[in-house]
């Protein structure tokens, strides 16, 4: 059966020279489906072996790699056989079959035992070294007819994979690279919304594939001219509060949220305070801001969304951090897994771009100095240097409220 293929995934396909392979690509550019693509012709070309496919997440595995694998043998009439309890799909005729076991990156220390004749790591950049390591080390099965790893990734920095690949690269490795526009199938209107939210330098590295420099403010849309407004009727609409956990630091800020745009108006910043401690004092400052007000508090309409890790059970108390803000009545927020980095960033940098996210200067000072002033590391990475604090928690409010993946950013089919 003949399947069309971008140019970047037909060079994939062909590559059969070349132990390690990788292909950075824009958003949109048809990576996963260059590795799904790639994975049942490894497979065919390795009968009754199996293969390894990676995911950063266990999530990613459930909604991505699993259901676009099947798509594709679905449409070629390939048969498989799931096996849901080992997390896997064993692919072909009794005759001629092979199999893929899929894992979380979350978990290196499970890719171990099997000797695998191939291993596909879908965003490799969002996983660490020791995930490559891992899946590297199993790829070794001595029936191997086509051993091989294909990574595929958009860039996130100087990390491992632009050492490997672009800074030293070594005999048996080859970097293939894609481009948002590269693939005709995307809408128009797709490219036109990156360039949006992104300033050049990510608009290399997100859209165009390449490793860059990054430098500058990490949000780079802020403009105080036009992000800067004093808040006059702060409890109009829905109060949203984002909160950060830390111990030494914890910020948390207070946002009017009409359903389109958000207005931070107030923070709430504690230091070296138990988060219980930390939700007692805004307690009082909630209920003292709806008595100026002349509203009645309620808490069960103030909504909390936060770090993921506040799920988790803390040394310093004997409930979770979630759990602590449910009992003074808020209700709380939070996926299983923090948000992607480079998307919440994105997820601000479009809010502001679009005019739909604004701060009163008096009332969030801290937060307004953290989205001015951030800057990125020499690794192209959000700096940890205190102004991360409320950027986080104001990411945190903006990804869940105005992610990028929804709108614009709907979930597109790539072919």
């Amino acid at each position: 059966m003949k399947v069309k293929l971008l140019k970047h995934q037909l060079e994939v396909l062909r590559d059969t020279e070349s132990r390690l392979v990788c292909l950075t690509g824009g958003y949109g550019s048809g990576k996963t489906a260059a590795a799904v693509h790639w994975a049942i012709s490894r497979g065919f070309a390795n009968t009754k072996l199996h293969g390894i496919w990676v995911e950063p997440t266990y999530q990613l595995v459930k909604r991505v790699a699993i259901p676009d694998i099947k798509a594709a043998l679905d449409s070629m009439g390939i048969p498989y056989v799931e096996h849901k309890s080992e997390m896997a799909l064993t692919i072909g005729t009794p005759s001629q079959w092979f199999k893929i076991y899929f894992h979380s990156g979350q978990h290196p220390e499970r890719i171990v035992g099997q000797s695998a004749a191939f291993a596909i790591l879908d965003e490799a950049a969002l996983m660490s070294e020791k995930v490559f390591r891992n899946v590297l080390a199993r790829v070794r099965h001595p029936a191997a007819r086509l051993s091989q790893v294909l990574l595929v990734t958009t860039p996130e920095g100087f990390n491992y994979v632009y050492d490997r690949f672009e800074k030293n690269p070594k005999p048996g490795t080859r970097l293939i690279r894609a481009k948002t526009a590269d693939n005709p199938f995307l809408p128009p209107e797709y490219l036109e919304a990156l360039r949006e939210q992104y300033n050049d330098q990510e608009f290399e590295q997100y859209c165009n594939g390449e490793f860059v420099a990054m430098s500058g403010a990490v949000y780079s849309r802020f403009d105080r001219d036009r992000h800067l407004k004093p808040c006059t009727a702060p409890l109009d609409a829905e109060l949203t509060i984002g909160a950060d956990f830390n111990i030494g630091k914890m910020v948390w800020v207070l946002a009017d949220w009409n359903g389109e745009s958000l207005h931070v108006f107030a923070e709430h910043i504690t230091h070296n305070r138990t988060t219980e401690e930390s939700a007692e004092i805004l307690d009082d400052k909630l209920r003292a801001l709806f008595r100026q007000w002349g509203r009645k508090y309620e808490p069960k309409s103030i909504r909390f969304f936060c770090d993921a890790s506040g799920s988790a059970r803390k040394t310093s108390a004997s409930r979770s951090d979630v759990q602590i803000l449910r009992s003074f009545g808020w209700r709380v927020v939070h996926t299983p897994k923090n948000p992607a980095i480079r998307d919440r960033v994105a997820s601000v940098n479009r809010a502001l771009a679009r005019d739909v996210l604004r701060f009163d200067a008096e009332g969030a000072p801290h937060t307004v100095e953290c989205i001015q002033q951030q800057g990125y590391d020499a690794a192209g990475m959000p700096e940890k240097n205190g102004l991360d604090h409320g950027a986080d928690a104001c990411g945190y409010l903006v990804s869940n409220l105005l992610p990028i993946r929804g709108g614009t950013f709907k979930d597109y089919k790539y072919h």
